[in-house]
């Protein structure tokens, strides 16, 4: 930030004008993320505590990246959110990122619930096709989700999560999706 002496004409101000000014406009930030073609905002928000601004859209919800400055984004397509819980007692809304190692998961604390809790939980069901057990050893081993993005008519995705502690091998992974595949017909 620049010196006030390079700007002479805020220099008249008193004191306390000038340390609010700052203030305001330091917390102020203007960037948006960049949107595909035809891409609009359904609803905007901020993170109390951190500040962080969110854009919900019709294909996905955007992030600012604290770790690397306001002006970087994080983009999670709503098919990559395996689900949206809104906690009102706490006021937080969880997404919870399919793709961890690309996308953290983005918890929010809200005001005020607005917009958002709704539109993610509406979305994300929007991208799901199919949800079925996937089952191993005559017991639930976890969970496959068919799942499409919103724009266009992409293939299906069969994303795969495992209860904590168990393994399988690609073989019996593969039997599974093609059985659900087959049950679904997806």
């Amino acid at each position: 930030m620049a010196p006030l002496t390079a700007y002479p004409h805020l220099l008249k101000l008193p004191a306390w004008a000038l340390a609010s000014a700052s203030h305001r406009f330091a917390a102020v930030d203007w960037t948006r993320p960049e949107l595909a073609q035809g891409e609009r905002v359904l609803a905007t928000e901020r993170d109390g505590p951190t500040r962080r601004r969110v854009v919900a859209t019709q294909h996905a919800v955007y992030f600012q990246d604290l770790d690397h400055g306001f002006r970087s984004w994080h983009r999670l397509g709503w098919e990559q959110v395996e689900h949206a819980r809104w906690d009102a007692a706490r006021g937080t809304l969880r997404l919870v990122s399919l793709v961890p190692q690309l996308v953290p998961d983005l918890t929010l604390r809200l005001a005020a619930p607005g917009r958002l809790p709704d539109l993610a939980r509406e979305r994300v069901t929007a991208t799901t096709l199919a949800r079925v057990p996937l089952r191993h050893a005559g017991r639930v081993a976890g969970w496959l989700s068919a799942r499409r993005p919103v724009a266009g008519d992409a293939e299906v995705t069969w994303v795969v999560r495992l209860a904590p502690g168990v393994a399988l091998a690609d073989a019996d992974v593969d039997l599974a999706i093609r059985d659900a595949r087959a049950h679904t017909g997806l």
